[in-house]
């Protein structure tokens, strides 16, 4: 049911990486000018793009949709699960993209230009915990559901 707690779960997860796929995840300074990281582009002080991006954008977004369509299949909990973990990885694959991408980025500008990020960095990690508390209690309700149907 929509009511579950795995619910709540789930919907962080999407909360949390439209949050992550909208914001400004790390700033690099440059002879006096800061250019700001986002998953889609890298824009500089004066708000021109100097680069843009899709690959984490992409996976970001088929991980949003997975959550959303994991909170409706709640009649269907073993494919809720699979799915769940399915979404695990697409996590993964963001966080892994992401830092790759930024590290690829910062040796652009030479050793000494370090990124400085920002809090945002911690919502995929968080929505990571949050994705496998929900498969956790998906789990919890199917056993309680076979446990009630063996004493049937």
């Amino acid at each position: 049911m929509i009511q579950r707690i795995q619910t709540v779960f789930f919907a962080l997860v999407v909360i949390f990486q439209l949050i992550f796929a909208f914001g400004t995840l790390a700033y690099f300074m440059q002879s006096n000018d800061s250019i700001a990281y986002s998953l889609y582009k890298v824009v500089n002080g004066k708000g021109e793009v100097l680069r843009s991006q899709i690959l984490g954008g992409i996976v970001n977004g088929l991980s949003i949709l997975l959550s959303a369509i994991i909170i409706f299949m709640y009649k269907n909990r073993p494919l809720q699960v699979k799915l769940g973990q399915l979404n695990l990885l697409l996590l993964a694959a963001v966080i892994t993209i992401v830092f790759l991408d930024l590290d690829k980025y910062a040796k652009t500008f030479g050793e000494n230009v370090e990124p400085s990020y920002t809090l945002l960095m911690v919502l995929p990690i968080l929505s990571l915990i949050a994705n496998y508390l929900g498969i956790r209690f998906v789990k919890k309700d199917e056993a309680l559901v076979r446990a009630a149907d063996r004493l049937r």
